[in-house]
């Protein structure tokens, strides 16, 4: 039996499947896209948000911000065990992600990405600059 909220979701992927279809969306809309739209709304359920960039090489980046009150450490890996990243193919190598976590002991074997911290990256960014 599905959950109300994943009713939602195929709802909303479905809605949006039948836009795509009838010209409503101004920019042409892919698989990828209504999945990713489709992932957002369910990470605003679990006030949680993934926000995916793009290296001038093309790569996908993932930014996983979460609220440390309602996402602790065991519900983020229970939630990127569940997404496209930790299959055969890689997807990304390097996730952005705000606090502590463990999703590097996710990673497999034959798997190289790496796990970024948001904050001390934005430290190394902002601060981290040599006297002139």
């Amino acid at each position: 039996m599905n959950s109300p909220a994943k009713e939602n979701l195929q709802g909303i992927q479905h809605t949006l499947i039948k836009w795509a279809r009838n010209g409503k969306i101004t920019a042409e809309w892919g698989k990828h896209r209504i999945w990713r739209v489709n992932r957002g709304s369910l990470a605003t359920l679990w006030d949680f948000g993934v926000l995916e960039g793009t290296k001038p090489d093309g790569e996908r980046v993932p930014v996983l911000r979460r609220n440390f009150d309602e996402t602790d450490n065991d519900a983020l890996d229970k939630w990127f065990a569940k997404q496209d990243y930790n299959t055969k193919e890689p997807v990304c190598d390097l996730f952005y992600v705000n606090g502590d976590n463990h999703l590097e002991n996710l990673r497999r074997i034959d798997q190289t990405w790496k796990v970024r911290l948001i904050e001390e990256e934005f430290q190394r960014l902002m601060f981290d600059v040599e006297d002139a």
